[in-house]
């Protein structure tokens, strides 16, 4: 099962906080971000400020998918007339 999907279907599937660390810490990247994509379609706590400023997402801030997927996160700006 799609991970994306398993975590539509079971919210108790959703990515923690201290998981993401831990793929993080272990090196495994893609892992870490394919988890993270797929926690950012169903409802969580993450958000752009955090995925921008906070330090446990320091060890990915250089690496190109993971600001792609931070820039996917950014506000949206609108035009005020």
């Amino acid at each position: 099962m799609e991970i994306a999907q398993a975590m539509k279907s079971h919210p108790e599937l959703r990515v923690r906080r201290q998981s993401r660390a831990d793929l993080r810490l272990d090196g495994r990247k893609d892992l870490a971000l394919q988890q993270l994509d797929a926690a950012l379609k169903v409802p969580n706590d993450l958000h752009y400020g955090e995925l921008r400023l906070h330090p446990i997402w320091d060890s990915l801030r250089d690496y190109p998918p993971f600001e792609k997927i931070v820039a996917s996160q950014a506000p949206k700006e609108t035009s005020s007339k």
